[in-house]
């Protein structure tokens, strides 16, 4: 990633977008990318949390290693939303 001209860090107009990498239990059979959706409760609120997901690996040991990118962008999503791992 390079910084714009005057030392600022790229916006997300500019095409910057967040990928996170995680170890998660359990294994996946079958669909090795998607979309978790669910509704979470923020400031009294119901809102949706969506990440798309990528498996990057399985282990025999019953580990994912996925590829998580937050749609919604809300702080936390990545997490409540690897809670519903398929």
């Amino acid at each position: 990633m390079q910084a714009s001209e005057d030392g600022e860090e790229p916006s997300p107009a500019m095409g910057v977008q967040r990928v996170y990498w995680a170890l998660l239990a359990g294994t996946v059979e079958g669909r090795r990318k998607g979309r978790i959706r669910m509704s979470v409760i923020s400031n009294n609120r119901f809102r949706d949390a969506i990440t798309e997901y990528k498996v990057k690996h399985t282990s025999p040991l019953g580990v994912t290693w996925v590829e998580l990118r937050p749609i919604t962008g809300a702080k936390n999503d990545n997490t409540l939303c690897s809670a519903r791992w398929p």
